[in-house]
């Protein structure tokens, strides 16, 4: 669906980041981190595997909010990449083509700009809040992304992919409420890495 310069300026900057992102978590990650990668990674994973109908389309959770919120922004931007890219290679899904353009719209956005956004909601409305209106907003930027991308292609009018950004303006509500779980359900999820991590040490 995209033509060759969207798909080589999209690539081109979504592989720079991946490099960027690796060099600025390589050295610094700890096992606790990496053990909630691992889980953060799967969730977002498994729930992107499904599809519901809305308004006579279908949307699917994107998940790279609640990453960057939960992971912070570079960990975040990198399972979210790593989901994208295990759903392109191994399940036909995305596209290897598009691989550059959907990192960019899910994992870079989502990931990277959810994260700087919750940061500076947090401390005015609550983490809750907070949570739910970046998960929100986030979905509607990244499909509004796409949209932009379709349509600089010249595969459909504006007008016509506006329906996308419909669609996940309505995914987003799901998104926020997931991610407020996450948020509250945190303290578990600590208590889970403590428990691989000591099953790991024994």
């Amino acid at each position: 669906m995209l033509c060759a310069e969207v798909i080589a300026g999209t690539g081109v900057f979504s592989f720079g980041s991946l490099c960027y992102a690796v060099m600025r978590v390589w050295t610094k990650i700890s096992r606790e981190k990496l053990v909630l990668f691992s889980i953060i990674s799967l969730l977002i994973f498994i729930l992107q595997m499904g599809d519901f109908p809305i308004l006579g389309s279908s949307g699917h959770v994107l998940g790279g909010a609640m990453a960057g919120i939960v992971l912070g922004p570079w960990l975040g931007f990198l399972s979210m990449s790593l989901v994208i890219a295990v759903q392109a290679v191994f399940f036909n899904d995305g596209g290897i083509l598009a691989l550059g353009a959907n990192i960019f719209n899910m994992a870079f956005i989502g990931a990277i700009g959810g994260w700087f956004f919750y940061i500076r909601l947090k401390d005015w409305i609550g983490t809750g809040l907070a949570g739910f209106l970046t998960a929100w907003f986030y979905a509607v930027i990244a499909s509004l992304a796409f949209v932009i991308e379709v349509w600089i292609s010249g595969l459909a009018s504006f007008l016509s992919l506006f329906l996308m950004v419909q669609v996940h303006a309505l995914v987003g509500v799901v998104e926020g409420v997931m991610s407020i779980a996450i948020l509250k359900s945190q303290p578990v999820l600590e208590e889970v890495v403590d428990h691989v991590l000591k099953k790991e040490n024994t």
